[in-house]
């Protein structure tokens, strides 16, 4: 039942989608904000917290795990990094974010 609804929250975001890299809200919050996928293919979200003017970084893991990473500032960032440890993957983007405007997320690709 919980992967379920889980599911439903996903698609919802998903179907929020926009083609250009910015901020979008999110249709559901979890503890720390993120939007999580169900593709393993989808693309990674990061969020922006309320009243902040930055963003924080996300990692989108093979396993199709989401974790919280730290905030990586208030320019726009773009990377990649692969993690010696396992096969991870994990994409990077920040966006500034108008202050007081942000639970949302930039949405990568």
């Amino acid at each position: 039942m919980c992967k379920f609804a889980i599911l439903l929250l996903s698609l919802a975001c998903v179907l929020g989608y926009s083609s250009s890299l910015k901020c979008h809200t999110c249709t559901s919050d979890y503890e720390h904000g993120e939007c999580r996928y169900g593709d393993t293919h989808a693309e990674n979200v990061q969020v922006c917290p309320t009243g902040e003017n930055r963003c924080f970084k996300g990692t989108f893991r093979n396993n199709d795990s989401f974790e919280f990473r730290r905030g990586c500032g208030s320019q726009n960032y773009c990377g990649e990094e692969r993690s010696k440890e396992s096969r991870s993957y994990e994409v990077i983007r920040c966006q500034v974010c108008e202050k007081d405007k942000c639970n949302a997320g930039t949405l990568n690709y």
